[in-house]
């Protein structure tokens, strides 16, 4: 099971959020994670927290922004190929920007539609990320215009809570509770994206990462 919760937060910084989930039976599970805010954006993966399918993230300013040139770099950390990166502007003129960032080409599970496992570092270079009054973002959240912003992420097939590992604590019973499962909400384990979540594909792939860590960069 996956679920999305939303909290705004009115300044940067660095939290440690802790989340505590009760179902009907009284079973109750509990985990945390540090969060990165920078004043002014958020950047998401599709399903929140996972990092089992990396498909797209989506970069969501605080105010309306004009990005000229190279305003960001996207890094793999971890050896093979860089996927090509393609930016779309989703937000409307006059809205705070919305934008989302496609992979192709090399570098992707199958040809796609998810980064390989690794490791990434997206930056984005704030003298290049305008508002309309011409001042640079505040990309390391320290009250001034200027400063880079630093998103490091991963990228394990089967990590549904983004601990780096993939275990039977959180990995597997998320993925027994959708296995058989057809939708299009399955996003987290449909390793080869026909829609549903089985063995011929979707089960090898978790086995074949069952137990694994991913090494920190």
């Amino acid at each position: 099971m996956t679920f999305n919760l939303n909290h705004a937060y009115s300044t940067g910084g660095l939290f440690n959020v802790r989340v505590r989930v009760t179902d009907n039976e009284g079973n109750i599970g509990e985990d945390s994670f540090l969060l990165i805010r920078p004043a002014g954006i958020q950047v998401g993966v599709a399903g929140g927290g996972q990092r089992s399918m990396i498909n797209e993230l989506t970069l969501s300013f605080a105010d309306e922004r004009f990005p000229t040139g190279n305003w960001f770099t996207f890094e793999r950390l971890s050896p093979g190929p860089t996927p090509t990166v393609t930016p779309t502007v989703l937000s409307a003129p006059g809205q705070p920007t919305l934008i989302r960032l496609d992979y192709s080409g090399a570098g992707l599970d199958l040809g796609g539609p998810s980064l390989s496992d690794g490791d990434y570092r997206l930056t984005l270079n704030s003298a290049l990320i305008l508002n309309g009054g011409g001042q640079a973002f505040d990309g390391d959240a320290d009250g001034n215009p200027g400063g880079d912003f630093l998103f490091p992420f991963h990228r394990l097939f089967g990590d549904i809570n983004g601990d780096r590992t993939v275990d039977g604590s959180n990995d597997f019973a998320a993925f027994g509770s959708v296995f058989g499962s057809t939708g299009p909400n399955l996003v987290a384990f449909d390793y080869n994206a026909d829609g549903t979540v089985d063995g011929s594909t979707d089960f090898a792939q978790f086995g074949a990462r069952f137990g694994l860590t991913l090494p920190n960069p």
